[in-house]
């Protein structure tokens, strides 16, 4: 297996029942600034775009760009 590196966005929200819902978005554009990521999530929570059980986005939680790595070391 070869090295590789990973890059997710990850959004975190509050639902209408008080529990966290995480959104991974897999290979963002490189220069995502922070107002673009809150434009993003807000937009989620004012146009209701996603529910889980039920349960609209109420509000924003954190966001940010998780980078994941593998270096392989055994052939």
């Amino acid at each position: 297996m070869a090295d590789y590196s990973k890059k997710v966005l990850q959004m975190v929200f509050e639902n209408t029942l008080g529990k966290q819902t995480t959104i991974s978005i897999p290979y963002p554009k490189e220069s995502i600034t922070s107002l673009e990521l809150e434009t993003l999530m807000d937009s989620f929570v004012t146009k209701n775009i996603i529910s889980v059980n039920g349960a609209e986005l109420s509000q924003n939680k954190d966001g940010g760009i998780i980078e994941k790595s593998f270096t392989d070391l055994v052939d």
